[in-house]
């Protein structure tokens, strides 16, 4: 049998997938980025000697630079780069764990947006490397831990129970209503803890965003943010707070260009 898991970790800053099997030496697959989206440009790089695949480039119309790196650790089997078809390919092994690190030089900074200071390089590195120096099960450890300190502040019992029966009898039973506020409450922990908050679609979509992932104030960002005052998530409420206060200059442009207020 195979076994995946995903997660990414806020205290290390990188998306970790472990595949493993149940007998050794049972693990042969492939591995590779690409880009897929008409609207970046930007090239691949692999360092056989590290396992690893990067890719930098732009979005070509803004120009945000960005970084992405792929490391691939092996337990057992070996590991063959195809760099003819910008591949690798993975065999006999008992378990792989794979790392990946990305940014971008974007900064909330009226009017550049953009960190000019920041070496996406030497980010994107510190991260990877810092990261594959732990096991998988020290990495796994630090993000539930990590994770715990705010999703265990708060329990809801409303008498629910898991089964089999129809949808508008789980609703009934309060089974819905409780999983929808722990799954409001995931993914305000998950989502709102860095340089942005939370938006409509943009952090969870595959493919391109509805709306290009954009803010919409009137309500869908405040349906966001519902769950984290009474869930006791007030430090997720940053983010929002910190976007609101930097629109205050280009606000005030925008009111003196299109209706003459100053």
């Amino acid at each position: 049998s195979y076994k995946r898991e995903h997660f990414v970790s806020s205290p290390d800053q990188v998306m970790v997938t472990n595949l493993s099997a149940s007998e050794k030496g049972k693990l042969n697959f492939s591995a590779k980025m690409e880009l897929n989206n008409d609207n970046l440009e930007g090239k691949l790089t692999f360092d056989v000697r590290n396992q690893t695949c990067t890719i930098e480039g732009k979005v070509k119309d803004n120009d945000l630079k960005f970084r992405t790196t792929m490391k691939l650790l092996l337990t057992g089997g070996e590991i063959t780069a195809d760099e003819k078809n910008q591949v690798y390919r993975i065999k006999n092994a008992d378990q792989v764990t794979i790392i990946m690190a990305a940014e971008t030089d974007y900064k909330n900074d009226y009017p550049t947006y953009r960190d000019k200071e920041k070496n996406l390089s030497n980010v994107i590195d510190t991260r990877i490397n810092d990261s594959s120096k732990k096991s998988y099960d020290e990495l796994k450890q630090t993000h539930i831990e990590d994770h715990q300190s705010l999703f265990d502040r708060v329990s809801l019992d409303l008498g629910e129970f898991q089964t089999s029966v129809p949808t508008d009898q789980l609703i009934d039973s309060h089974y819905l209503e409780t999983l929808a506020f722990q799954y409001g409450r995931y993914l305000t922990i998950a989502g709102s803890r860095g340089t942005l908050p939370s938006n409509l679609v943009g952090l969870w979509t595959v493919g391109p965003s509805a709306w290009t992932g954009d803010y919409h104030f009137n309500v869908n960002v405040q349906m966001n943010y519902w769950p984290a005052e009474v869930a006791n998530l007030s430090e997720c409420q940053l983010p929002l707070f910190d976007l609101i206060a930097s629109l205050v200059k280009p606000g005030h442009e925008t009111a003196r260009v299109q209706y003459g207020m100053d």
